[in-house]
């Protein structure tokens, strides 16, 4: 977890979007494919309940063993489909939110954020169940509340990337809830040093050789290391 405080105009932005662009693009790849999925997987389920009336009303038979793994696919569609788009990068999400995303993204979440006051504010309102404290260590947590489904996770994991503005990161460390939590230890600060140079078109631009490169190494590292399911790759 690593907040670091920037002022307004020192390119904070500009350069989290260069750096961000090939997660943000991996991601929308990762949903496109759910997307595409999708129709196919409604009428997946469409022909299993059709065929699961059929036996409710006697004109088809089926043994105990094949009538469970009906109902078993049915349930695991009606699961996928219900689950939100996949997710690599998270920002302004609320806590109850946030469990649900590690669940549904092999208990693996990014929080990033290029200016983070909304996440700041977010989770300064947070008293009781702060998920970024056990996804920090990877600690198991089960989350049962009556006005909506419970969540289990088993080892859930984050990495916390805010760059607030110096405002910001003073409220931060004056929110005395925030110590008291344990959150403020997990988060080491520091401020970008920042001296002023002239800016233009030149100064900004990055070469697309760069940015090719740059791009082809976190898709390496995002195939090798985050899209495996199972065991964490070593």
């Amino acid at each position: 977890y690593v907040g670091a405080g920037g002022d307004s105009g020192s390119g904070k932005s500009v350069t989290f979007k260069s750096i961000w662009a090939p997660v943000f693009e991996c991601q929308a790849a990762l949903r496109k494919k759910a997307r595409d999925a999708r129709p196919g997987a409604n009428a997946e389920l469409f022909h299993l309940q059709r065929a699961l009336s059929k036996v409710k009303s006697d004109t088809a038979s089926l043994n105990p063993d094949e009538l469970t793994a009906l109902l078993e696919r049915i349930v695991a569609i009606k699961r996928e489909l219900n689950k939100q788009e996949p997710s690599i990068v998270c920002e302004d999400v609320t806590p109850p939110a946030l469990h649900r995303l590690l669940a549904e993204n092999q208990e693996v979440m990014f929080s990033a954020s290029g200016d983070a006051r909304h996440s700041v504010h977010v989770v300064a309102r947070d008293r009781d169940d702060n998920p970024y404290l056990k996804a920090w260590s990877g600690d198991p947590t089960e989350v049962f509340r009556i006005t909506r489904s419970s969540v289990s996770l088993r080892a859930p994991r984050m990495v916390l990337f805010w760059l607030p503005q110096p405002d910001v990161m003073r409220d931060m460390y004056t929110r005395r809830v925030l110590t008291a939590n344990g959150f403020l230890p997990r988060v080491p600060p520091f401020m970008l040093d920042h001296t002023p140079i002239e800016s233009g078109y030149e100064f900004r631009r990055v070469s697309k050789e760069t940015k090719n490169n740059w791009a082809d190494l976190l898709r390496g590292l995002f195939e090798t290391y985050h899209a495996k399911h199972g065991d964490p790759f070593i």
